[in-house]
């Protein structure tokens, strides 16, 4: 799941070294709360032993007390057995002086030694009894820090437990990181040389657009001159066809005036070589005359305009010769 994860991710130098942080802080967080642990369960063994150490002194002495008790316990017999003949002693003694059996205090009077004697082997018997109670408290303490032990024993099992699967995890991400690095090296070794390849061909290309933009630039300056010399004739064109066509109007003006007397042949032969003049004219601004521009088109609208005229003309004067014949 973590390795599908890791490969879904766009993988970056810059988020590669984030994540080997973030392992490293994880890693070191977890060392050093196992660090601490192990720590205090150092301390807590080091307390264990000692109270083991106690605990074994403890019971040597209750032993060696035990064993004193048993021999105190024989004394307590003969004392007792010595006490209750001293009694029967007392009784008879009582009873032949005539004192009452249950005046202890008088018989105890008479026998210090007696009392002295009780009251040292009573005050024995309680400090052993008040020993015996001390040992129950150690062995008490000593079953909590037993707990305390076992409790940082699973602890430490566990911390370990923990350790190991971090571990495995950490090797299995460094295993990922090494392939994420490796494939981050493939791509930027691809990538530059395709970066390579592009200003390589970019640079051609710079070249070739060079090269296409000095012949375009030629082309250019040709075409301009080319335009200068059809400008030029276009200008030259104009300038004769407004001089063809003055002429062509004191012409036709002549011809207006001749009109009204006579109409020959001569004429018509004139009118004639003059629409041919038009028609020339017409063909040469055509070939030479760009197609479109304001010029260009007053020049053509003259030379139509001519044309009509000349017809009219021709068309006036064969109608005029018709009348004359008739």
């Amino acid at each position: 799941m973590q390795s599908n994860e890791l490969n879904d991710i766009p993988v970056t130098r810059e988020l590669l070294e984030y994540y080997k942080s973030r392992l490293f802080l994880a890693e070191q967080a977890t060392y050093d709360d196992l660090f601490g642990r192990l720590q205090e369960i150092q301390h807590g063994l080091s307390r264990m032993h000692s109270l083991e150490r106690s605990l074994q002194e403890a019971i040597e002495e209750i032993e060696s007390m035990n064993e004193k008790n048993i021999e105190l316990a024989y004394i307590l017999k003969e004392v007792v057995g010595e006490n209750i003949g001293l009694r029967l002693k007392v009784q008879s003694i009582n009873q032949k002086n005539g004192y009452d059996t249950f005046n202890c205090h008088k018989v105890m009077s008479e026998y210090p030694k007696h009392k002295q004697y009780y009251e040292t082997i009573i005050s024995l018997l309680k400090s052993k009894i008040d020993a015996r109670k001390k040992p129950l408290n150690d062995g008490k303490r000593m079953n909590e820090l037993i707990t305390k032990c076992e409790k940082l024993e699973r602890v430490v099992s566990e911390g370990v437990h923990e350790v190991l699967r971090e571990r495995k995890v950490r090797e299995n991400c460094e295993v990922q990181l090494k392939e994420a690095i490796l494939k981050l090296d493939f791509q930027e070794k691809d990538l530059k040389q395709k970066i390579d390849e592009i200003n390589y061909n970019s640079k051609i290309r710079l070249d070739q657009d060079a090269n296409e933009k000095f012949l375009l630039q030629q082309q250019n300056e040709e075409l301009k001159h080319k335009l200068i010399e059809c400008q030029n004739k276009i200008d030259n064109i104009k300038k004769h066809s407004y001089d063809t066509i003055q002429e062509f109007e004191k012409q036709i003006k002549e011809l207006k005036r001749r009109r009204s007397t006579k109409i020959n042949s001569e004429l018509f032969t004139e009118i004639a070589f003059l629409y041919t003049k038009i028609k020339s004219i017409e063909r040469i601004a055509l070939k030479f005359a760009p197609l479109e521009g304001h010029r260009v088109n007053e020049l053509f609208s003259d030379i139509e305009f001519v044309k009509k005229r000349a017809h009219h003309i021709e068309n006036a004067l064969f109608e005029r010769k018709k009348k004359y014949k008739c």
